[in-house]
Formats: C-alpha cells, structure tokens, sequence
C-alpha cells in the first residue's frame, strides 16, 4: 500500500510539473505572437535584428573565434614582448648595479686591509693605483696580493735609493764598472 500512495504522489508531481511546463509554454507562445503583432510587448522585451538573428554553421563560429582569438594575441603579444624587453634591461641593469656595488665594497675592503697594514701613502693618486694593483675577484684573491705587496715593501733593496753610485740598470747592462 505505500507503494501506490508514493507512486500515487510521484505521478501527481509529475503531471503538475508538465502542467506549469505546457503553461510556460504557452505563455512564451503567446508572447512570440504578440510580438509578432505588435501589440503588448513587455517592458523587457528587446526584438532581435536580422543581423543578430542570423544562423552560423560551426565552421564559421570556429573562423569567427579564431579571428577574434588571432587580434587578441596579436594585441597582448605585441605588449608582451615590450614588457619582456623592459624587464630584461631592468634584469640586466640589476646586475650592473650589483656588480657595481660589489666592486666598491672589494675596494673598501682591500683599503681598509692596506690601512691596517701601514701601506697607505699620503697621495690618493698612489693610493689609488695601489688599490687597483691589489684588488682580486673575491677577498682571498685581494688578501693575498695585500700580503704580496706587504713582503715586497719589506725586503731590503739591494741598492740605495739615494746617492746611489751604482746605476742597477748599467749593471743588468753589464756595465758596472762604470760610475755614474
């Protein structure tokens, strides 16, 4: 028995359901005359143009979206490579940037390792011209040209600076019997 009465329900749900379906179409029946005629058209209604109305095959819908597609990309793409060129000069001129930054670090550095060591002179022409002579790609490379022209500063020179009565280049010369 409460399978008929749920059958029984079931089946009155559907034919009210196919009921409200007929109505609505009946109404939009109704509507299409009207507005066929003329005659009370709703607020809303909007009337379709020829142009709008037309029927496409898929082979035309498919030329159309690929029309569209193809001035899209051209559009963006074209936007898209300035937009790539203008990151890469940012990206390259980070990497000047960096490398300059990373330069006058090294040279702060290998000044700072000279100072400390009492090889810095008064004239900043000099001092200059050292700093390029010493400074390496990393700091190992700086320390160990500062620590080479550290020993060369210290050994003794084998000919006096001043007054000296030996010209050394007569000597490489083979000439240093000779005085000057």
């Amino acid at each position: 028995m409460e399978n008929l009465d749920a059958m029984k329900e079931r089946l009155d749900r559907e034919a009210a359901e196919a009921q409200a379906r007929k109505q609505e179409t009946k109404d939009f029946y109704e509507t299409l005359s009207t507005a066929a005629k003329g005659e009370n058209l709703p607020d809303d209604f909007e009337p379709v143009s020829e142009a709008e109305g037309r029927v496409f095959t898929q082979d035309q819908v498919n030329d159309i979206v690929r029309g569209r597609l193809a001035k899209e990309r051209e559009k963006y793409g074209t936007a898209a490579a300035a937009l790539s060129e203008k990151v890469t000069e940012y990206e390259s001129s980070l990497v000047e940037r960096e490398q300059r930054l990373k330069a006058s670090e090294n040279r702060y550095e290998a000044k700072k390792m000279l100072a400390e060591r009492g090889l810095l002179t008064d004239h900043d022409m000099l001092n200059d011209t050292i700093l390029d002579i010493v400074i390496g790609g990393d700091v190992e490379e700086t320390t160990s040209n500062i620590f080479t022209l550290q020993l060369y500063m210290q050994a003794p020179k084998e000919f006096p600076v001043e007054n000296q009565s030996i010209d050394p280049v007569r000597i490489a010369m083979g000439l240093e019997k000779m005085k000057l």
